[in-house]
């Protein structure tokens, strides 16, 4: 039970904060979060992103990498943190701790300087659900294999495999009854 909760607060530490473009995706460089010089890379979380992102980078290239992402970083707002680590991160979101985390920890390639704002549009990215409980439970698990057999048919996806990592990276509309 100590390992389970402990292990979902580190989970939470790394991927916190949730954004969507203007097509429903999530954006990359929000969801999940990087640390640049942190204490501890016990559980990967310095250069998280990639983990997810970019698995195809040498780990002795992720500085370079998160460095090529700069300015989508500045203008997405990214959550790039420095100095800190997934377990603070996460105490300090739990405690509504979003101005100092900003103050302190934050990498605003933007330069904007803005704390109270950048605290309260990660205090909104920390609230932020892709969907409700009853929406996943009753709407989308039941239609997930049908939907993505639907995505094989009609030519969408070669296989129901790529049809679920398809449907992953697209939102989802609860069919109306």
């Amino acid at each position: 039970m100590a390992m389970s909760t402990f292990l979902a607060f580190i989970n939470v530490g790394q991927h916190c904060f949730l954004e969507f473009d203007s097509q429903g995706r999530q954006v990359e460089l929000v969801t999940a979060n990087t640390i640049l010089e942190g204490h501890d890379d016990s559980f990967g979380e310095d250069y998280h992103f990639a983990h997810h992102f970019a698995p195809q980078v040498q780990i002795d290239e992720l500085g370079e990498n998160i460095a090529a992402q700069r300015s989508e970083c500045a203008r997405v707002s990214g959550s790039v943190f420095k100095e800190t680590t997934i377990f603070e991160l996460a105490v300090m979101m739990y405690l509504g701790q979003f101005e100092q985390m900003i103050r302190k920890h934050y990498v605003d390639f933007s330069k904007d300087g803005d704390v109270g704002k950048l605290a309260e549009l990660f205090r909104q990215r920390a609230k932020r659900r892709e969907m409700s409980y009853e929406q996943y439970e009753f709407a989308y698990l039941p239609t997930l294999r049908h939907r993505a057999r639907e995505l094989v048919r009609n030519g969408t996806c070669p296989n129901e495999n790529r049809a679920y990592v398809y449907q992953a990276h697209r939102e989802f509309s609860a069919p109306t009854s």
